[in-house]
C-alpha cells in the first residue's frame, strides 16, 4: 500500500529533482488507488531513460502482525534506482 514512511536513496536524491520525485509519487499513489493496493515493487523510468523502483518494506498482512512499535521502525518504502546497489 505504500503507506509507511518515504526513504530516497542518496542518488535519488541527487539525481532527481523534486518535480520529478514528487511525479513518481503521484503517479504511484493513483495505482495504489486504482488497484486498491499495488505489488510491493513498482517501477518507473526518469527523463534519462533510468529505471526507478519503489519498494514497500511490508505487505498489508505483516502490518496486521506487528506491534506499534515495530510498525515505526519497518513501516517504510524505498525510491531508488534499479542499479544501486
Amino acid at each position: 500500500m505504500f503507506s509507511g514512511r518515504l526513504i530516497l536513496s542518496k542518488a535519488v536524491k541527487h539525481c532527481l529533482s523534486s518535480a520529478e520525485i514528487s511525479h513518481i509519487i503521484r503517479d504511484l499513489f493513483l495505482r495504489v488507488r486504482k488497484y486498491n493496493g499495488a505489488d510491493y515493487i513498482q517501477t518507473f523510468k526518469d527523463k534519462q531513460g533510468r529505471t526507478i523502483l519503489c519498494v514497500d518494506q511490508l505487505s498489508h498482512s505483516m502490518k496486521n502482525t506487528y506491534t506499534k512499535e515495530e510498525m515505526k521502525e519497518n513501516d517504510f518504502w524505498m525510491m531508488m534506482f534499479a542499479n544501486e546497489h
